[in-house]
């Protein structure tokens, strides 16, 4: 009988100690302490920018290491700054931010106790209330709390998007600080950028974000994506009217506003419109037009290039090597052999 997979759960509780996280980032170990278990959970997954002392919501499945024993292996996660001194103190000392280690997070936490995240979200100048904070020593507090804060801000609207943790540790990667302005501004960039977020994700990722079924942005991208699937079947273009027929099935619009979205394409050069004589127009993207083209080319030269050799096939060290194989070619096959050898020498 098949072993069903363990059901979904969520859990929740103060990030304790961080084990281990891989050199990109994506991921991570870590003690979980939930007031519901006597005992400290491991969890597994992408930390995210996640820091010890602050409270995690995560969703995954409970599964057994045959090493390291129960787990909870999580796919979503979402952070809850800490709300106890304590729980700050840990948070703040944590490493993250420069400048801050554990005697100064405990200073810090002594002068504004359980508003102490509050007053550096709101009034972070008021650092200069700590004992052992100067004016230099501030600014670097500063810069490094507001770089902090960007990079929660931009994990938080990434997974509000839908982008789970693990793509949205890459979508961060690439774009920064930038990544909501880029998401907002066409969240199908993502699938040309981001290996593993194709366009249906993207799409959805969009769609949620209240982008309208005939926005230009998404036709274009649902057309793009109809010839990369061609392509993907071993086709190099799409009659328009195919083209059309693949894109309004996939987008849920009519032919009318496909086309414009071809034309809009063809405009800037990412696809290539070529008229078929007595046929309907053939829609290549545009790389694979010039692939083709290239192709056509370098075959046309061959054909017209002469041979710089017409050395014969060597018959005795043919059959010699016919022989070691424990085969007995016919003459169709040393015709087909000495042809090959002929097309090798030609000067392409």
């Amino acid at each position: 009988m098949e072993e069903q997979e363990p059901e979904v759960e969520s859990i929740r509780g103060e990030l304790r100690r961080i084990r281990y996280v891989s050199e990109d980032g994506t991921f991570g170990i870590a003690e979980l302490v939930d007031p519901d278990l006597i005992m400290p959970v491991t969890i597994v997954g992408n930390l995210m920018s996640a820091q010890p002392g602050e409270t995690l919501e995560l969703s995954g499945r409970w599964v057994h290491d045959a090493r390291y024993g129960k787990q909870f292996k999580y796919q979503a996660v979402r952070t809850v700054p800490p709300v106890t001194k304590e729980g700050i103190e840990r948070y703040l000392s944590g490493g993250f931010i420069d400048g801050i280690g554990p005697v100064l997070a405990k200073n810090i936490v002594a002068t504004f106790g359980a508003r102490t995240l509050e007053v550096l979200d709101a009034e972070p100048e008021r650092l200069k209330e700590v004992k052992g904070i100067g004016k230099k020593r501030l600014a670097g507090l500063l810069e490094a709390w507001g770089s902090q804060r960007a990079v929660r801000d931009v994990m938080v609207f990434l997974q509000s998007n839908g982008i789970s943790p693990t793509y949205a540790a890459k979508v961060f990667g690439l774009y920064g600080e930038r990544a909501v302005e880029v998401v907002q501004q066409n969240p199908y960039r993502l699938a040309e950028d981001i290996f593993g977020i194709g366009f249906m994700r993207a799409d959805a990722i969009a769609r949620s974000s209240g982008l309208r079924l005939d926005d230009i942005t998404r036709l274009r991208a649902g057309v793009d994506y109809a010839l990369k699937q061609a392509q993907s079947e071993g086709h190099v273009f799409l009659p328009m009217e195919q083209l059309k027929a693949r894109a309004e099935e996939l987008l849920k619009v009519s032919g009318d506003v496909i086309g414009e979205a071809i034309e809009a394409l063809r405009a800037s050069g990412q696809v290539t419109v070529e008229p078929v004589p007595g046929g309907d127009s053939a829609v290549y993207r545009t790389a694979l037009w010039r692939a083709e083209c290239d192709a056509a080319r370098h075959l046309l030269r061959i054909a017209r290039s002469p041979l710089l050799l017409r050395a014969p096939v060597d018959q005795a060290a043919l059959d010699e090597v016919a022989a070691e194989m424990g085969v007995s070619l016919a003459k169709a096959q040393r015709e087909a052999i000495e042809a090959a050898w002929t097309l090798s020498l030609i000067h392409i």
